[in-house]
């Protein structure tokens, strides 16, 4: 018996996150097995999403962080389901991404939770939120890469996507990080314009979109990283260096690997 009151504690503690995640999965599911239901299927999603936010915020439209989380949840969501939709092939796959993606919102709207609660993020959740922010923007980048190849879209398109989702990603980790000040808007635009030229040059390399995702991706993760440090007064020369070698190892990993799949 008492194990059953703690369970019963631990779901209606969490029954916000449970239900809203459950309901965003069923359409996740209805979308995929019933691809004629598209649009509608999208739609449906966002509003369940939208409310899934609000609700785990207490209903309240006032506060600025709520549009906040509304388009980090957004965000991380778009990531995910650009990759199922261009990607999945294998059903099992499907059900592997939809279970973690379960998870995830699951996980998200508890955080968001408690973020309403107390109005601050928890030292500990932070770097969890920054890699799954950084993932998303591989999602995005590989799901816009392959948006240009299917529907014929030139790079300027891509280069303005890019630059939307970068000030986007920069603006939620500054959020987080409490940085503020004009001198923010600076960062942005700097990071954004590097960002742009990246997206550029890759659009026209003829090797794998995956590949040229992660190249910008860990690009942006160096630069967004050295920011954020720069702004907390944080950044040394040994931080530079293992971040620098950290993308440096990450960027010669992959390139083998996409050598040996290339040359195989």
């Amino acid at each position: 018996m008492p194990n059953l009151k703690r369970v019963a504690r631990w779901l209606w503690g969490n029954r916000k996150a449970l239900i809203s995640s459950g309901l965003a999965l069923a359409i996740l599911w209805t979308i995929f097995f019933n691809t004629s239901w598209l649009g509608w299927g999208l739609i449906g999603l966002g509003v369940v999403l939208f409310v899934a936010v609000w609700w785990a915020t207490n209903f309240s439209f006032k506060e600025k962080s709520f549009w906040l989380l509304v388009a980090h949840m957004f965000w991380i969501s778009g990531g995910v389901i650009g990759f199922v939709l261009f990607n999945i092939v294998v059903l099992w796959h499907f059900y592997l991404i939809a279970g973690l993606v379960a998870v995830l919102w699951w996980w998200l709207l508890m955080m968001y939770e408690s973020f309403a609660a107390s109005g601050t993020w928890p030292v500990r959740v932070r770097p969890v939120l920054d890699f799954f922010d950084l993932v998303a923007y591989f999602f995005i980048g590989s799901t816009l890469l392959l948006a240009a190849d299917f529907y014929g879209l030139t790079a300027g398109w891509l280069v303005v996507a890019v630059a939307l989702q970068t000030v986007l990603a920069l603006y939620l980790r500054f959020w987080r990080e409490e940085i503020k000040g004009l001198r923010r808007w600076l960062y942005v635009v700097l990071i954004t314009l590097l960002t742009q030229e990246v997206m550029w040059v890759i659009s026209f390399w003829h090797r794998g979109v995956y590949l040229k995702s992660f190249m910008l991706a860990i690009l942006f993760y160096l630069m967004v990283e050295s920011v954020v440090h720069y702004a907390q007064n944080k950044l040394t020369v040994r931080v530079a260096l293992e971040y620098i070698g950290l993308v440096v190892a990450a960027l010669v990993g992959v390139l083998i690997v996409d050598g040996f799949l290339v040359l195989r």
